[in-house]
């Protein structure tokens, strides 16, 4: 998908320890083994360069660790661009959302679509594994479509639909309860009724805690077992991770689309009674396109934002502000919003939880895990979670 798939992989991995099995995760986090028992504790990652790495780095993880039994990876678009999956042996493949992204490399939102579907109706088919299955969001009009191809093409593999909103898909909701704390899910799984409880935060964690539940029921687990190693999940790191204070609520989020801004916002609002404030900027040498849109999402959702640097790589911070701010402007008239560009990330985060008041959540969002900011090409160490915690401390609130 374009969001999800970190949080989803992570759900899965860590509750196939749980579930008994020696399994690797491959990501945007990096690699990592994630032993038999150990899902409670959130597993050392070796870092990679690429979410979708290529053949030779991940068979050479995988023989280093001769005793695993299972591995779940993310897929990019440009992974399957460039074939770096080619010759997988897939069990399972999951859809989870189709937006905007990536289309400096792929040109149109169709041509970013069907490099998607290549996975299920290419990779997945080609996979010699006696059985396999398909694990679709039908909320998106992308995951239907998807399931409608796979069915046209390979009725060997089995389709598994999975909706929050719908009632026709295999795995639905009753009822979430979301909280700073937790998720809880009342889902129909095949027919009979079941619970899912997560460490993990935010509405959206719903589509991705049933997409993990449906990969393992698909390869042979028991619901009630997979709800159970669900439950001691620890949360993903740089995904709504909160960071712990008195008075403010704090969050780091990778969200750097606009799709993903929207999900990010729309759970925080949900959950706490404060203003919401969003620091946010747009990575650079990307889709420029995009760079508006991101402002006028956050200026329609958060009370306050800061517009900042993520990563400008190449391109001057400054300009990149530039290209967001029309956005911002679009709905800056709404009652109440207010904003600041602070070009200086550092001095972006600061600015924005000394703004806080009590009750008031603290959104720094698109670097999540990241442990270093890109600046005229060069990686120079900076971790979102380190700064706002070093402002928070200052200020007595950590």
């Amino acid at each position: 998908g374009t969001n999800g798939k970190t949080s989803v992989a992570w759900l899965t991995a860590n509750a196939l320890a749980g579930l008994g099995r020696n399994a690797a995760l491959v990501g945007t986090l990096g690699m990592s083994c994630v032993p038999s028992g150990s899902c409670a504790a959130a597993p050392e990652m070796l870092k990679t360069i690429n979410t979708t790495p290529d053949p030779l780095a991940v068979d050479s993880f995988l023989a280093s660790a001769p005793h695993l039994q299972s591995l779940v990876m993310e897929v990019t678009s440009q992974g399957l661009v460039q074939c770096r999956t080619r010759g997988m042996e897939w069990d399972a493949a999951i859809f989870t959302n189709l937006t905007r992204d990536h289309l400096d490399l792929h040109g149109t939102l169709e041509n970013y679509e069907s490099i998607k579907t290549s996975l299920f109706t290419g990779d997945l088919r080609g996979s010699g594994k006696p059985k396999k299955s398909a694990i679709l969001n039908l909320d998106d009009p992308a995951g239907v479509r998807i399931r409608d191809a796979v069915n046209q093409l390979d009725a060997k593999i089995r389709c598994i639909g999975i909706s929050v909103e719908r009632e026709d898909g295999d795995i639905i909701v009753r009822r979430a309860d979301c909280t700073l704390g937790e998720t809880r899910i009342h889902a129909a799984m095949f027919g009979r009724e079941a619970s899912i409880v997560s460490r993990l935060v935010g509405r959206y964690n719903v589509a991705n805690l049933l997409a993990s539940s449906a990969a393992l029921v698909s390869v042979g687990y028991d619901a009630d077992a997979v709800s159970e190693a669900l439950k001691n999940v620890p949360p993903v790191p740089g995904r709504l991770e909160r960071i712990g204070s008195k008075d403010v609520y704090v969050f780091v989020d990778y969200a750097h689309t606009p799709d993903a801004l929207v999900n990010a916002q729309r759970s925080l609002r949900e959950l706490g009674s404060g203003r919401l404030i969003t620091v946010f900027g747009c990575g650079g040498d990307r889709d420029r396109g995009k760079r508006p849109l991101m402002g006028e999402v956050v200026a329609q959702m958060s009370d306050y934002a800061v517009v900042t640097s993520d990563n400008p790589r190449t391109e001057e911070p400054e300009r990149i502000i530039d290209d967001i701010v029309p956005g911002v402007l679009r709905e800056s008239g709404r009652n109440g919003f207010a904003w600041k560009r602070i070009a200086d990330r550092r001095e972006a985060i600061a600015h924005a939880i000394e703004y806080a008041r009590s009750g008031d959540v603290v959104l720094v969002a698109g670097k999540g895990h990241e442990d270093y900011q890109e600046i005229h090409g060069v990686r120079y160490e900076f971790k979102d979670q380190d700064v706002c915690r070093g402002v928070m401390a200052n200020l007595g609130i950590l």
